[in-house]
């Protein structure tokens, strides 16, 4: 660690406004920042919470019964806006401990999404549930502003929203075709990742088609 990180007080600057950041950090727009910037005190916090948060919807959610596909992956979205708040500013802190931070919530809820038994791994109960894996959509979310922040920096004026529908695509294109590859050697679920790799796209954007528990 650096002298400067080791400083009591560490200052930054941002757009001419100065933050103090103590040791212990702080809590900032929703973002739990700390002296070196590794945002590990956000996402010990983060993970936990979306924990919790996929907790309540569980008694919501049963495997038999409850409500259907489309409202499965409504609460789905729900906690993937939870995770990926603010995914611009700590994507390049995306360490495997991180990493692994988002991904126990994603699994919890992805799990539910399609009615499956705990065992189910992250990358099966992901890929069936049609939900990338969200340091994926983190890194797409990180360039997206990174392209407005570009366009703005040129003095080119606002983006249509032809364009913006557009870039949106083409960064759904990317994740999906990061997600493939990933899928080429899973950790878990060999069977089923190169049952789905093919159709991958179709299925993630898919309109209807539903699992249940009994397809496990």
């Amino acid at each position: 660690m650096s002298h400067k990180c080791r400083k009591a007080v560490s200052d930054f600057f941002y757009i001419g406004v100065r933050v103090e950041v103590g040791v212990t950090g702080l809590r900032y727009l929703g973002l739990e920042l700390d002296g070196c910037w590794n945002f590990r005190a956000h996402f010990e916090k983060l993970g936990p919470r979306l924990m919790a948060t996929a907790g309540s919807l569980s008694r919501l959610l049963p495997n038999v019964g409850g409500p259907d596909t489309v409202v499965r992956r409504l609460y789905v979205g729900v906690v993937r806006s939870i995770a990926l708040y603010g995914a611009p500013v700590w994507c390049p802190a995306l360490t495997r401990r991180n990493v692994v931070a988002l991904r126990r919530p994603q699994r919890a809820i992805a799990v539910m999404a399609i009615r499956g038994y705990r065992t189910v791994s992250c990358e099966v109960a992901c890929v069936l549930a049609g939900t990338p894996l969200w340091d994926l959509e983190a890194e797409a979310l990180a360039a997206d502003y990174a392209w407005r922040c570009n366009l703005r920096d040129r003095g080119e004026p606002r983006s249509g929203e032809r364009a913006l529908r557009a870039r949106r695509l083409q960064s759904r294109r990317s994740v999906l075709e990061a997600w493939s590859r990933r899928l080429v050697n899973p950790s878990a679920g060999l069977r089923t990742a190169e049952a789905m790799r093919p159709v991958l796209a179709e299925w993630a954007n898919r309109n209807q088609g539903h699992l249940t528990f009994r397809q496990f």
